[in-house]
């Protein structure tokens, strides 16, 4: 049985199979059933931008 998990804070131009990935990554191949990204609730970019 499959739990749902909300995440936040990727950037836009991130889709939802590179997000499935990492998580994947972490919890072992077909895991992850469902991915819904919603847009960052974050107004200030520039955090972002300096993170790279």
């Amino acid at each position: 049985m499959g739990k749902m998990v909300n995440v936040s804070g990727f950037l836009t131009e991130v889709i939802a199979m590179k997000v499935r990935y990492l998580f994947e990554r972490i919890t072992g191949s077909e895991t992850i059933h469902t991915i819904g990204l919603k847009e960052t609730k974050c107004h200030n970019m520039n955090f972002y931008q300096q993170s790279y």
